[in-house]
């Protein structure tokens, strides 16, 4: 289907829509430039054959604009006429042109598109034959932040424009006659381009467009999809956000705003990823981070949404649970989320106490251990098996095991000085402090094998100071207070590695109930 369009633009004056048409010539429905007065004739049949008496036939430019305020007076008139009673019509003064020939009767409408009009001849147009009007409904869209009721469609070619009935987009082209129409989509809102497409009328049938159709952003977009993740122990803000369409930006720009410090954009060059890492956050403060888009041409964007972050230091008291006198000697949990905890107050040789605190600090129970725990061993030598059982050393060396009711369920002699207790499943681990070895036992109290001796070389002991056990049955020990190493083991005692602390452990207290360990956290390795 051939087009001859003219060149469009428009704007928006005082909220109206002015178009401006650029035509040549001075024919009375613009297009080509006027070279002689053409005559036409035809004829219109009804649906069933019969000639269509009385119908109105009008002679349209394919580059009409429909729009009333986009007319200008010479392109207002249309060019029409009247079949007579055996359905033929005769025009003598036609501008030479590229017409559509719409016509109206009792029995319904035609549309014949494309026809060529030329000069100073007799053109015969083909026969047109009316039938049931049809429509098309459909929807169209902007941004998602702009009013799709900005949007004007222009049918040209014909008399039909319309609106979006509402801010969705929901818009109907209605009564019109069965045919292929080019149809212009366009918007007084600013970044963006017109779209051309062409929509099919059917006679006698209401049709829905499939998909949505969307006018194409030519503006900067604003950034969607930023979202903010805190790492606490490296310190870094880490934000990430949609890409946009790569032909309209090049890159992003971030900013961060402080309540004191204002606002301030914390990239150099422009960001040409997705993601931007901010490691120069104070502690103890609040920043709100926002993005900018870049064009091609190096403009900014609009704002976007915030996003704010509380950055703190990389341990934080959360919450107090509870405070207990004396000494806790270390804290474990069962598998309800309560706490048992193993406390002793001065002298050493008074006795022990297990203690048990629900989630939220309120205590549960408690239980004495009979000859009390090692004044001299360190935090970890006590344990909480899968079934809740508590297994713990007392001054004898002696590992009792309790049920979650205080209740004495077993015990076994370890021969040795225990330095540690930890449980993988039914494997319980203890450190001997005297020999510097490490033994696996059963929980009935079968010792399975051991590992290490005296020594600093990997596999070997420095006294062993605490043990504990990951989800993957990975054995960690630690080693006395002038070797401050952690070595990696495997649930049968196969060396893995071992890293340094960056600093030396001097000393551990107890103060108001807290344990308090002397030494430098960085840890290396």
């Amino acid at each position: 289907m051939k087009r001859l369009m003219p060149a469009l633009e428009y704007a928006c004056v005082g909220g109206l829509l002015v178009v401006f048409l650029n035509c040549g010539g001075d024919g009375v429905s613009g297009g080509t430039t006027e070279t002689g007065n053409a005559v036409a004739s035809g004829v219109i049949y009804n649906p069933d054959g019969t000639p269509a008496a009385g119908a109105v036939v009008r002679f349209i430019s394919v580059s009409h604009n429909p729009h009333p305020q986009g007319l200008s007076k010479r392109l207002a008139v249309v060019d029409s006429t009247v079949t007579n009673d055996s359905g033929r019509y005769h025009m003598d003064s036609l501008a030479a042109d590229t017409i559509n020939v719409l016509a109206s009767g009792d029995s319904g409408l035609s549309f014949q598109d494309s026809i060529i009009i030329e000069p100073d001849t007799l053109n015969t147009i083909p026969p047109g034959q009316l039938k049931k009007a049809g429509s098309v409904r459909g929807v169209i869209r902007l941004g998602d932040s702009d009013d799709s009721r900005t949007v004007i469609i222009l049918v040209f070619g014909t008399n039909t424009w319309a609106a979006p009935d509402d801010s969705i987009g929901n818009f109907s082209l209605a009564n019109m006659a069965e045919g292929t129409y080019h149809v212009r989509f366009l918007t007084t809102t600013p970044d963006y381009s017109p779209l051309d497409m062409e929509l099919q009328i059917r006679a006698g049938v209401d049709s829905m467009l499939a998909d949505t159709i969307r006018l194409p952003f030519k503006g900067i977009p604003v950034v969607t999809g930023l979202t903010l993740e805190y790492d606490t122990m490296k310190q870094i803000v880490t934000l990430r956000w949609n890409r946009a369409d790569t032909g309209l930006v090049q890159g992003y720009n971030v900013y961060r705003q402080h309540v004191d410090s204002g606002s301030g954009k914390l990239n150099g060059a422009v960001i040409a990823d997705s993601v931007y890492r901010d490691s120069t956050a104070v502690q103890d403060q609040t920043y709100t981070y926002q993005m900018k888009a870049v064009d091609r041409r190096g403009n900014e964007g609009l704002l976007s949404m915030g996003m704010g972050v509380d950055v703190v230091s990389s341990f934080v008291i959360a919450d107090t649970v509870f405070t207990a006198g004396g000494h806790i000697k270390a804290i474990r949990f069962d598998s309800k989320g309560n706490y048992a905890v193993v406390r002793f107050v001065d002298p050493f040789e008074s006795p022990a106490i297990i203690e048990r605190y629900s989630e939220s600090g309120k205590f549960i129970n408690s239980w004495v251990i009979p000859d009390g725990v090692q004044a001299g061993s360190w935090a970890g030598d006590f344990a909480i098996d899968d079934s809740d059982l508590i297994h713990v050393a007392n001054e004898r060396n002696a590992i009792l095991t309790y049920d979650s009711s205080g209740k004495l369920i077993s015990q076994f002699a370890f021969p040795g000085r225990v330095s540690g207790i930890a449980l993988h499943k039914d494997t319980m681990y203890i450190g001997d402090y005297i020999t510097s070895t490490i033994s696996a036992f059963s929980i009935n109290g079968d010792i399975l094998f051991s590992w290490g001796s005296y020594g600093l070389d990997d596999g070997r002991f420095h006294g062993p100071q605490c043990i504990m056990c990951d989800s993957a049955g990975l054995v960690y020990v630690t080693d006395a207070v002038d070797c401050p190493r952690v070595q990696i083991f495997t649930g049968n005692g196969s060396f893995i590695r071992s890293f340094l602390f960056a600093g030396r452990v001097y000393s551990k207290g107890y103060v108001g109930g807290k344990l308090s360990i002397n030494h430098n956290p960085v840890v290396s390795g």
